[in-house]
């Protein structure tokens, strides 16, 4: 018995020996490896380095041979190119624009008994730029006067991306052609609803009222005995014949009135902030009744 633990025993240590062995083994060939990478490297650098210094030198002393006139030609070659390829990324990035607000304005829901026709602003006067423009499509394309016209918003509330909003309503009608008034302008008027608090109010009904330079559009005749947020979200009630309900005209920023004894004891107004992009309308909708 004692014979098989004395033998147990020294081949425990041999394996222990053999492990401890292996592990030496392994650092002393780790630490020998980076040792001759390091020398190596050290060593042959200068040797490695010098094609990519005599290329350089050689480019360097190049440059200086060359004339005033060669740089300068090849400067101005350089901008051109530049200025190609800063024009191409323009209009790549405008056409991706352009594709997401047709993707919008293409999963616009469907109100029921409604025509969509797609078009295009095809004319608008520098001096009216913001309130009235001409479309592409007329009475041959089934548009007529009073129909509602949508366009790509330029942000939601939260700013995370576009969706199809009230833009205006077409004012005059031709064979091919049609012209539409913005909310901006003050003639679009419509009746509107808030979302939140449920009052119904109307749009542009008091366009006097309007600061001169102001972007936003007035939203009059809201309930006074009602509580109004900013930020609320203002879409079309429905009253009218052509203009269907649910449509997003825009957010309040602000509310006038009902705080005083000499303000009106009914109503109050409010300032919305327009959802449409009155200054790049590019793509429309017309919402025409079948």
């Amino acid at each position: 018995m004692p014979k098989t633990s004395r033998k147990y025993r020294k081949t425990a240590l041999t394996l222990f020996a053999g492990v401890i062995s292996l592990l030496m083994l392994g650092i002393l060939f780790h630490g020998f490896r980076t040792f001759l990478y390091r020398f190596f490297s050290d060593f042959f650098y200068p040797y490695l380095s010098a094609p990519g210094d005599l290329g350089r030198t050689i480019s360097d002393q190049t440059m200086l041979l060359r004339s005033k006139h060669e740089l300068v030609t090849e400067i101005e070659k350089l901008r051109r190119e530049n200025q190609l390829l800063m024009s191409r990324f323009t209009v790549a990035t405008e056409a991706q624009i352009e594709n997401r607000e047709l993707r919008q304005l293409i999963k616009l829901e469907r109100k029921p008994g409604f025509r969509y026709i797609y078009t295009t602003v095809l004319l608008r006067d520098p001096l009216d730029w913001r309130e009235r423009f001409i479309i592409n499509c007329g009475s041959e394309d089934g548009i007529r006067p009073g129909s509602v016209v949508l366009t790509g918003s330029r942000v939601t509330e939260n700013d995370t991306g576009s969706i199809p909003a009230f833009c205006g309503i077409v004012r005059e009608v031709s064979r091919h052609t049609a012209e539409v008034i913005t909310l901006a302008g003050g003639e679009a008027a419509v009746s509107a609803r808030l979302e939140s608090s449920d009052a119904v109010g109307f749009i542009n009904a008091d366009a006097g009222a309007a600061a001169p330079g102001d972007m936003r559009t007035r939203l009059n005749f809201l309930p006074a005995n009602r509580e109004y947020m900013a930020g609320e979200p203002v879409v079309t009630a429905g009253f009218e014949k052509d203009i269907p309900a649910g449509i997003l005209i825009g957010h309040i920023t602000e509310v006038l009135g009902g705080n005083t004894v000499y303000d009106n004891r009914l109503y109050v107004n409010a300032l919305v902030r327009p959802a449409a992009d009155f200054e790049n309308i590019r793509f429309l909708v017309v919402l025409t009744r079948q």
